[in-house]
């Protein structure tokens, strides 16, 4: 059934059975991905769901019903249950809002990916695997060979007149390759997002693979000991991921974030500026509204070091006395209301990545790290995560390293740095969109190795 024919005729009988207000909120999403492994097919999985959530205003309270029919012959019962779960909440904890925003929006929809044969993608996935192989003898084994293409579409509709409809795709390629010497072997692992189906192409996408798997064979931990190190705009990136819940007003609001009561405050280096910018032109993912309905915008949370905003919706905006910026994030359609950055990351500077690596005397530049699960502490702030990459020798990279843990805390991190490139970088993106980083030095982090 038309989604919006299904809308008229819910709120047009929600309206004879005496409610004040409707709320309609759908989401589709279309998930596909496959896994190569010796140049065959490992996994392969195709997932479509589609759902909503209705809510309307009923004698002073709200009610909920949630499906994943959409069909003419549901909105009887889901009207009997809205009324029934009405009694167990005030309008003045939660409300349909006041709108007259209508919108459409495919901007970040790309036909090229919508129109992909997905069995097309498997020899092009083989053909990725022989190319890494061949770029040096000592590539034997592929571990990890992902293609995925995702599919979002969303849709909120109300009776105070509100429409807000989004749809957009990606696609993102993880591969890495093993080499081996001898009894020692080594393993280097790179990813690539775009919105365009491209990602086959480039060639320097295995070669950087493979060189850096070959680097690794020769690597060795580096003397314990606090140093100045320098992470890729990549590994910037996925770290500050791990972090970002610190700027959640939800998590302040709890007490669990170390950001709690220190709003006009310095918390970290003064070249230090952090945004969440729906807008940002690198990004790949731009919403234009969040999961209920709020328009978003660019917003500063860090200015110069000094805590400028947390991130709300509009649960947490009332209760801080506080406007929304469109953070209210749901994970599915029978999710409970939270709160996501649209695309949060650290402003560019202007240097390059070969100009920062000349600046250091002593240091290393780290290219990968791991155990982000488990090794990063969101609530503490302190994270301990093995690593890889190289030294760093009077300007110049001077070998690889590997057997090291980087330890500290996140406020020391954001205090600590003293240089930022111009190579801004986003991550995979989630519903909302993703967090970026260009590459960052930082001075003194401790450094476990021999």
């Amino acid at each position: 059934m038309n989604i919006k024919d299904f809308y008229e005729m819910f709120e047009t009988k929600a309206r004879s059975r005496g409610f004040d207000a409707v709320e309609m909120t759908y989401q589709r999403v279309v998930d596909f991905s496959t896994k190569v492994f010796r140049g065959e097919v490992d996994a392969y999985q195709l997932s479509e769901e589609a759902g909503l959530s209705l809510r309307g205003e009923y004698r002073g309270g709200i009610g909920y019903y949630y499906s994943e029919l959409i069909d003419a012959g549901i909105i009887e019962e889901a009207l009997e249950a809205m009324m029934k779960s009405a009694e167990l909440m005030e309008v003045k904890e939660e409300f349909i809002p006041e709108s007259d925003t209508v919108l459409s929006d495919e901007a970040d929809y790309h036909p090229a990916l919508g129109e992909i044969h997905y069995p097309s993608v498997m020899p092009k996935m083989v053909a990725m695997e022989e190319a890494l192989k061949e770029r040096d003898a000592a590539i034997g084994e592929v571990p990890y060979n992902l293609y995925a293409l995702v599919e979002r579409e969303m849709r909120i509709m109300n009776s105070r007149g509100m429409d807000l409809s989004q749809r957009f795709n990606l696609n993102y390629y993880v591969l890495s390759a093993l080499a081996r010497e001898g009894n020692r072997g080594k393993t280097a692992m790179d990813f690539k997002v775009s919105n365009q189906p491209d990602l086959f192409e480039d060639q320097s996408f295995t070669l950087g693979i493979a060189r850096e798997a070959r680097d690794l064979l020769a690597a060795r931990p580096v003397p314990s000991g606090k140093i100045p190190v320098l992470l890729n705009n990549k590994v910037a990136a996925q770290f500050l991921g791990g972090f970002a819940g610190l700027f959640s007003a939800e998590m302040v609001d709890k007490d669990l974030s170390l950001l709690k009561g220190r709003l006009g405050e310095k918390i970290g280096a003064g070249i230090l500026n952090l945004l969440d910018d729906p807008t940002e032109e690198k990004a790949l993912i731009h919403r234009q509204f969040d999961d209920e309905g709020t328009l978003t915008r660019r917003q500063k949370l860090v200015e110069a070091g000094v805590l400028k905003a947390y991130l709300h919706n509009s649960k947490t905006g009332r209760k801080m006395g506080m406007s929304p910026g469109g953070n209210g994030l749901r994970e599915g359609i029978k999710s409970q209301l939270g709160i996501s950055p649209t695309n949060f990351f650290i402003e560019p500077g202007n240097r390059s990545l070969e100009a920062m690596i000349a600046d250091v005397e002593y240091g290393l530049l780290i290219t990968q790290i791991q155990a982000l699960h488990s090794g990063l502490n969101a609530v503490s702030g302190d994270f301990s995560l093995p690593a890889q990459g190289y030294l760093i020798r009077e300007g110049k990279i001077q070998g690889s390293v590997d057997q090291i843990t980087i330890s500290s805390n996140i406020m020391a991190v954001f205090n600590q740095i003293s240089d930022i490139g111009e190579d801004l970088y986003f991550h995979i993106p989630n519903g909302m969109g993703s967090v970026g980083s260009p590459s960052l030095l930082i001075e003194g982090i401790s450094v476990a190795g021999e």
